[in-house]
């Protein structure tokens, strides 16, 4: 049913298997192709049509950005007998409208004309994707996502806890994906894997650090919550604690997409919420204590030389021992004991 203009279409696919077609309807105008190929190019992707479950198409949008009441039917170009005219679900943010309808695959996206910058409507237009993910189990981070040697962690931390800083200090062989945002997925084996998302703030800036390629995964090993401090040192964090700050990496993630209406807004925190205990339960969590001229990255390679190397889906790294928790939602003292 698609009506997706070829010259413009890119291929988004996740590690847990979720194929995205993204790309403009056939018939947009140029300034909404145009559009469509800076997307692209700012998530890493490449033009081609695979075989995509969903498929988020762009177009514009005339009117009031205010009013999305009658928006499928102010959506150009027209679109073909193929799709329903009644049943669509209508949502927008950011100078676009999301328009989508159950009774089909496809994600119409509107685009409204000088409404907002560009960024704003980008990490919008992304959001199906990443709700897609939240609802096989995945989840967004608010971290920069680091790899060396093809094992990934995150560092995440509140802003100004210093993610950009640390990333700059990396030495080689150490590789930046990204430094602000990560979608964390299972993958097809089920293990733990973390994909790279745009910085939204340097596309708005026009200050791009580190190129995002949102396609290319790495095995994720673990996740560090960051704090200045006046030397390095590494805390491991109980389940329990281990799974809030998680889940408060999540809502941080997604507060700037906070546009859902009241039952889907539920849906979505429960997916935080039972993600991050999952989450928690399959990827150890530490405290890392940075000091401004240290070694931090020492500290992280010594956690990822400790553990093995396949990572189970169940059990949490305490002192360099896997334990097997029964509930880590129920609280895990540092040695690994359920409390």
């Amino acid at each position: 049913m698609s009506e997706t203009s070829n010259n413009h279409a890119y291929s988004l696919v996740l590690a847990s298997g979720s194929a995205w077609e993204i790309g403009a309807c056939e018939g947009a105008d140029a300034g909404v192709c145009a559009w469509v190929d800076e997307f692209a190019a700012y998530l890493g992707l490449e033009r081609g049509v695979g075989d995509s479950a969903r498929c988020i198409l762009f177009g514009r949008v005339l009117g009031d950005s205010g009013r999305f009441g009658d928006t499928y039917a102010s959506f150009v170009p027209p679109l073909n007998g193929a799709f329903p005219s009644h049943g669509w679900q209508v949502w927008g943010r950011a100078g676009a409208v999301l328009i989508r309808n159950p009774a089909v695959t496809e994600i119409l996206c509107g685009l409204y004309e000088a409404r907002a910058p560009i960024a704003d409507q980008m990490r919008y237009a992304l959001s199906p994707v990443i709700e897609g993910a939240m609802a096989q189990g995945g989840l967004p981070i608010h971290g920069a996502l680091v790899e060396r040697q093809g094992i990934g962690v995150i560092l995440s931390g509140k802003s100004g806890a210093g993610k950009t800083t640390c990333c700059r200090r990396l030495p080689h062989p150490w590789r930046v994906l990204g430094d602000d945002l990560a979608l964390v997925v299972r993958d097809t084996a089920g293990k733990i894997a973390a994909h790279p998302l745009p910085t939204w703030s340097a596309v708005k800036s026009g200050e791009i650090r580190w190129c995002c390629h949102v396609n290319q995964a790495v095995p994720l090993r673990a996740l560090f919550i960051l704090e200045q401090a006046t030397q390095d040192r590494i805390e491991p964090l109980a389940g329990a604690k281990s799974a809030v700050m998680i889940a408060a990496a999540g809502r941080q993630a997604l507060a700037p997409l906070n546009h859902l209406p009241i039952r889907q807004a539920s849906t979505v925190r429960k997916y935080i919420f039972d993600n991050a205990v999952t989450l928690a339960a399959a990827i150890p969590a530490y405290r890392l204590h940075v000091r401004l001229e240290g070694c931090f990255w020492e500290k992280i390679e010594e956690v990822i030389e400790k553990a093995e190397c396949e990572v189970p889906g169940v059990r949490i790294l305490r002192e360099g021992h896997w334990e097997n928790p029964a509930a880590v939602a129920g609280g895990i003292s540092g040695n690994g004991r359920i409390v």
